[in-house]
């Protein structure tokens, strides 16, 4: 019998929503906790490189208490220097496989409130995954603008994992990924994170005969998986809630118009699939191919670009936003329409107006209204 995967949290600088995420944890249905390594990998204040301070000192030791009040079994691994994102994971993942020889591990971060069911739904997607060696992350935050009804007539649909949050991650993956990932730790190693060179790194996933979607730690990671045959997958049931309305990458305008905060989180044990099909995952593959191929605007200035590339590059845009927005690809009309907005416009200002003209369509309103009617 498998040893249970380590359940390893990752904090900085925000005991507040950690706090609620420990609770959650906590208060997890059907699942004997005390059996699972927990742990606590606290990232420092205080970068060496940069010698900024990213981090009271007051809301890493709050941290640190809660986690020993909420697991006092548990086992903290604090960092004394601010690693950042990329390098606070590192370490984490190296525990996980490297010492603990985990087939897998669970991976939450501070951002993510979890329903009453949301580990025992993991584990049991862990268990059809491992039955497969083309699945790499895998998560059950599932749909935050589904209703319930609509959740529950599809329990057991198998969709494209996005964002990498509160997910698992296979052993095999992390060994498979590493020969890109390290080349992209060498490149923000001795730096501060938030400094890290984003040029640099766009033209090494270049090299690599991919798209640059972003600089972060987690782009290059879903870029590795498409890249050595793996795959995301997500449940379609929301068996948890995103809750980062402020953060690195999060604003309160930006969570409230991703609508976050109506998330309908499933409380309901309802994930009773018995085996993943290829049908079951087609769409988690050509979601991550099309990823890692979507070039970020900042990584392709204008002015470098011949008018080829920029035709493809908006097409490209607009069918991605196309996908987010309207679930389903852009048509040539729409392509055309929206084609206009880079006439008069940068790409930042043009994809955000995109965006909005798509979120104020009657196509778009009627999708929201037959999801929450």
């Amino acid at each position: 019998m498998d040893t249970p995967p380590p359940i390893i949290l990752m904090s900085f600088n925000r005991p507040d929503y950690l706090e609620r995420v420990l609770v959650s944890l906590k208060n997890q249905h059907d699942v004997t906790l005390d059996a699972h390594p927990i742990y606590l990998f606290q990232d420092g204040a205080v970068n060496p490189y940069s010698g900024k301070l990213h981090a009271a000192d007051e809301d890493i030791a709050r941290n640190i208490a809660l986690f020993e009040t909420h697991f006092p079994k548990g086992t903290v691994r604090p960092s004394p220097d601010n690693l950042g994102v990329a390098l606070n994971f590192e370490r984490a993942e190296q525990e996980a496989f490297e010492i603990l020889g985990a087939r897998y591990a669970l991976f939450l971060e501070d951002d993510l409130e979890l329903g009453p069911f949301y580990i025992k739904t993991m584990l049991r997607l862990a268990e059809l995954v491992l039955q497969r060696s083309d699945i790499g992350y895998f998560a059950a935050y599932g749909q935050h603008r589904a209703t319930l009804a609509h959740q529950a007539a599809r329990a057991d649909q198998i969709i494209a994992l996005n964002h990498n949050w509160g997910f698992g991650l296979t052993q095999e993956q992390w060994r498979r990924s590493a020969p890109y990932v390290e080349q992209y730790l060498e490149l923000v190693r001795g730096i501060d994170y938030r400094d890290r060179p984003n040029e640099t790194i766009f033209k090494l996933t270049q090299s690599w005969g991919c798209g640059a979607p972003g600089s972060s730690q987690d782009v290059i990671k879903s870029i590795a998986c498409h890249l050595t045959g793996g795959c995301k997958i997500n449940t379609t049931p929301a068996f948890a809630q995103y809750i980062g309305e402020t953060g690195l990458h999060s604003t309160p305008e930006l969570f409230t118009r991703m609508g976050f905060g109506k998330t309908q989180v499933m409380t309901q044990d309802i994930f009773t699939k018995e085996r993943l099909t290829d049908e079951d995952i087609a769409h988690a593959r050509t979601a991550l191919k099309k990823y890692a191929e979507f070039v970020l605007p900042m990584a392709r200035p204008d002015a470098k670009m011949s008018p080829a590339h920029k035709s493809d590059l908006e097409k490209r845009l607009i069918g991605t936003l196309f996908e987010v927005f309207l679930e389903r690809p852009a048509d040539p009309s729409g392509i055309e329409t929206y084609r206009s907005a880079f006439r008069t416009h940068d790409f930042p200002r043009a994809a955000e107006i995109i965006a909005r003209g798509l979120m104020n369509s009657r196509e778009f309103r009627n999708l929201v209204h037959k999801k929450n009617p």
